[in-house]
């Protein structure tokens, strides 16, 4: 079974190349065999406190950081100095979502598929509210092939995008080489999740990787059910320190959502409202 469609088109990275701008380059050395791509949108040049408490993070736990940005604003992106010191910095035209920009991210950073660990990470979430330190050392300490913060089993299995580490090297597997070099850009979101998100799914499960989480969909919520929606309070009860950031923007979409902000505050002494 073919698990992506090939285009007579060429793909989004060769077609991207040549737009892609290096904005910042880190004035860090690397080498410690960590690598970390965030995919980032925003309307605004200056990066909001999540984005660069991310940055902070990964930096200090010695992780060369890239930010993959597919911001409109045509001013230089503004983070805090700590962040801005050691974080490489790529621009590209607003095409192919989250998996288009890791997977310029991927071609365009020489080396880092071979790297021991890998982390693809997006600006989906609010926070880090605190230290990362559990999961990173969880992420670099795993024996499987691929790790997630989450996983779900929402339409099929699949670890969830907005936070994956990949281990001693298997982005440079050829069945992952293939899935990450055919990203295509897709307007319907539903077919963006379909090709993306659950296409990695089915293909990591179908090549025989791996795949773990730190806190699996079974321990937050029923089958079928996204935790990241549904189990936001038992998820920050159990050490992640992110909630989605469409449960501020659109607290529809959960009916305990609109409790969050006080959840936060009372729990954590974090105004929530800093972190958007």
């Amino acid at each position: 079974m073919r698990l992506w469609r090939r285009s007579a088109t060429p793909n989004l990275v060769e077609s991207l190349r040549r737009q892609v701008v290096l904005e910042r380059a880190s004035r860090q050395n690397a080498g410690s065999g960590k690598a970390a791509l965030i995919a980032h949108y925003a309307t605004t040049a200056r990066a909001s406190r999540s984005v660069n408490a991310l940055v902070r993070s990964l930096l200090e736990h010695d992780y060369s950081v890239t930010l993959v940005s597919s911001s409109p604003v045509r001013s230089a992106l503004d983070f805090d100095p700590y962040a801005a010191g050691g974080l490489t910095v790529l621009r590209k035209p607003n095409l192919g979502y989250d998996f288009g920009s890791w997977a310029v991210g991927l071609a365009m950073t020489k080396g880092i598929s071979g790297q021991d660990t890998v982390l693809l990470a997006n600006d989906s979430m609010v926070g880090p509210f605190w230290d990362l330190a559990a999961i990173l050392t969880a992420l670099e300490t795993s024996s499987a092939d691929v790790f997630a913060l989450t996983d779900s089993d929402q339409f099929s299995y699949h670890p969830q995008s907005y936070f994956v580490g990949y281990r001693r090297g298997v982005l440079a597997e050829p069945a992952l080489k293939r899935f990450w070099t055919g990203v295509e850009h897709h307007d319907d979101k539903n077919t963006v999740i379909g090709r993306g998100e659950l296409a990695q799914g089915r293909l990591l499960r179908a090549s025989g990787f791996s795949v773990t989480a730190y806190v699996g969909s079974r321990r937050v919520v029923e089958p079928g059910v996204n935790p990241v929606i549904h189990g936001w309070r038992r998820l920050l009860e159990l050490g992640v320190p992110f909630v989605k950031r469409q449960l501020l923007t659109e607290p529809w979409v959960a009916g305990d959502a609109h409790e969050i902000p006080a959840y936060l505050k009372g729990h954590h002494d974090v105004d929530v409202k800093e972190w958007l």
